[in-house]
């Protein structure tokens, strides 16, 4: 009986193992970056996506405050949805955007969620994800201003047929009888 208690042990012991380094594996090679934060928004963890994407060590950030790395435009913004995060359980987590500054000093648009389980004994912190999003905004904001140059051809095409049209308008009723020929461009 101890021999089946013990090679029970030795399975358990293997089965936690094997999840430590699945967890760490997990963590090692994530896109996402994921912060934990103390009650004051300081980082106390960093994965290592923090550093692919933002290019920091992880030294120049445990200890800082996450505001310290945002832009000062979202700053307000996230300061003011802090506490929120605080107030809430982890059941209902919190989204925001803002821009995140890389170590070079360019800033990068992000996504991000955060938890409180501050008062989960195993985490004890306010976790954060977010992903860098910087691409898909630069499309969206180059989508849009192809959009709004369309809609200005489009408005100065359409300016032009009313002209056309008032220019033929006007002929036709000094002249009921007569035959029109109108070019490609609008010209009689």
């Amino acid at each position: 009986e101890k021999l089946i208690e013990g090679k029970r042990h030795q399975n358990t012991e293997a089965q936690i193992e094997q999840g430590e380094e699945r967890f760490k594996c997990i963590i090692e090679y994530a896109h996402d970056v994921i912060l934990l934060l103390d009650h004051e928004a300081t980082i106390i963890y960093t994965s290592p996506a923090f550093g692919r994407q933002l290019q920091f060590q992880t030294w120049e950030v445990l200890g800082s405050a996450l505001f310290d790395f945002v832009h000062p435009e979202d700053c307000g913004k996230l300061k003011s949805t802090f506490p929120l995060i605080l107030k809430s359980d982890a059941s209902s987590p919190i989204q925001s955007e803002f821009r995140m500054k890389r170590s070079g000093g360019e800033w990068r648009d992000v996504e991000a969620i955060a938890s409180n389980l501050l008062g989960n004994a195993t985490v004890g912190a306010v976790v954060f994800n977010f992903r860098d999003v910087t691409r898909q905004k630069q499309a969206e904001r180059e989508l849009e201003r192809h959009q709004k140059n369309l809609e200005s051809l489009i408005e100065q095409r359409t300016r032009e047929v009313e002209q056309a049209n008032k220019r033929i308008d006007a002929f036709l009723a000094a002249s009921p009888d007569t035959l029109i020929a109108i070019d490609e461009d609008g010209f009689i």
